[in-house]
């Protein structure tokens, strides 16, 4: 029987099974980068709609979850005014980004898109779960991409064992926040569980 080889200086390869699973992802997130553009713009719509919808969705969708610039920086100042207790609107939006540098008529037509586009304000939770989960796709398939490269490359062993692991603690920092827990914690059995608070 064979036995895996965990020397250090040692290349691995990575399956072929693994290159087939990162290029669909790759395709499907390419195939739905307009789609996630316009929830983007559905959510920051919502928000200038109604602004009792911030609190519940900042809980669920950070800027950093953005993939389209304008709109993270649309949405990161929505949030900066409503927390320093400034009127929200599109007026209001379109001043802050105007002394922010950005010029009248293209932030104007954007603003005005995302609010006659957005379906309604009451699906904002909805956006903004669709904006988070997104984003979390997306670091999936860069770490993949990562980890690929690196055994492409011919990188050691312990050094490609080192980005899984970055990797990993990446991934709980993303569980703690999507599931809302204070900790993640290891059953004793080796496996990292959620604690959700539930009991069978």
């Amino acid at each position: 029987m064979s036995r895996l080889n965990l020397d250090p200086m040692t290349p691995i390869r990575m399956p072929c099974c693994v290159d087939s699973v990162i290029g669909r992802c790759a395709r499907g997130c390419s195939a739905k980068v307009k789609n996630i553009i316009e929830v983007e713009g559905n959510l920051v719509g919502a928000l200038l709609l109604d602004n009792s919808l911030i609190p519940a969705v900042w809980a669920i969708a950070k800027p950093s979850d953005f993939l389209d610039t304008l709109l993270k920086q649309m949405y990161d100042t929505i949030m900066w005014m409503y927390e320093s207790h400034d009127y929200v609107d599109a007026v209001t939006l379109l001043h802050e980004l105007i002394n922010d540098g950005h010029k009248r008529d293209a932030v104007e037509n954007v603003i005005i898109n995302c609010m006659e586009e957005c379906p309604s304000p009451a699906g904002a939770d909805q956006y903004a779960a669709m904006v988070r989960d997104a984003s979390i796709r997306r670091g999936l398939v860069a770490g993949a991409e990562a980890i690929k490269a690196a055994v492409d490359q011919g990188t050691p062993t312990s050094e490609v064992l080192g980005i899984c692991e970055g990797l990993s603690q990446s991934a709980t920092r993303t569980l703690k926040r999507v599931f809302h827990v204070s900790e993640v914690e290891d059953d004793g059995l080796g496996d990292t569980g959620v604690h959700t608070g539930y009991k069978s």
